[in-house]
């Protein structure tokens, strides 16, 4: 993964590490580190200004789609073809909850605006809802027809919206796990939605 200036346009600052494709590369809130997810099953965490790696997250047996900081940055949480989400700890590198219970691979997984839940978008055509504190399941929100590619919650953290292959997004809420409601119109598969 590289860094630019905007300004220049110019290269401030090269991570390297990873084996095979970096698939995203994420800021913390204060811009002090970077976080990457990579093909090669590993997340890697990196000092902005010295380029030099913190921590390698080695606990997944395939791919990772994507890694995300908590909003607090203390930890992050990856998606895996290997069909569970992990919380790791920035600090230590260790693993603190395993998500597990999906059939398929783990597209995405994001954090709740208040980092109490974890949701997660699965090719079972799943999204589960899950606790934070304790990893388990809080609800399974269903009614997609194909994979999941993408799901995140509103900024009050009361509602989720999903975006499937199945050409739909489907919006539910988050206390009871309930669809609400359907939104049609695409061709094709729809790989992201997100709220206003």
């Amino acid at each position: 993964a590289k860094l630019f200036s905007i300004k220049t346009g110019k290269l401030i600052q090269n991570f390297t590490g990873h084996s095979k494709p970096i698939v995203s590369a994420v800021f913390n809130n204060d811009g002090t580190k970077v976080l990457t997810a990579s093909f090669d099953n590993t997340a890697k965490l990196f000092d902005t200004e010295t380029g030099k790696l913190i921590q390698n997250f080695t606990e997944h047996t395939d791919w990772i789609e994507s890694a995300v900081f908590s909003k607090d940055g203390h930890f992050i949480l990856t998606a895996s073809d290997d069909s569970t989400a992990k919380l790791f700890d920035t600090k230590s590198g260790k693993l603190i909850q395993n998500f597990a219970g999906h059939n398929n691979a783990v597209f995405s997984a994001v954090f709740s605006p208040d980092d109490t839940k974890v949701l997660t978008a699965s090719e079972d055509n799943i999204a589960r809802l899950f606790d934070v504190t304790n990893g388990n399941l809080i609800h399974e929100l269903k009614g997609h027809t194909k994979a999941i590619i993408s799901a995140v919650f509103n900024a009050e953290g009361t509602q989720v919206l999903t975006a499937s292959r199945d050409k739909r997004a489907m919006l539910f809420d988050v206390k009871t796990g309930k669809h609400i409601q359907d939104f049609i119109g695409h061709s094709k598969s729809v790989e992201s939605a997100t709220f206003s």
